[in-house]
């Protein structure tokens, strides 16, 4: 994934820890990878970065209406 993006593997790694989140240009880049639709993991980023567990609760309801 790091070399398809033209990241470092702790750039990744970082992410992967929450100490990092994706631009929305990075976003676009793992959305074509995946397949899937930007809308879907700008849903999910918010998710994680929710302050409480009732939002990113809320966000991640929301993610799975547009997965579907």
């Amino acid at each position: 994934l790091a070399k398809r993006l033209n990241l470092s593997p702790n750039y990744i790694w970082d992410w992967r820890l929450g100490r990092r989140q994706p631009t929305p240009e990075q976003l676009l880049d793992l959305c074509k990878l995946a397949g899937q639709s930007f809308g879907y993991w700008l849903i999910l980023v918010q998710a994680r970065k929710a302050k409480t567990e009732r939002l990113a609760t809320r966000f991640l309801r929301e993610a799975e209406e547009i997965a579907t």
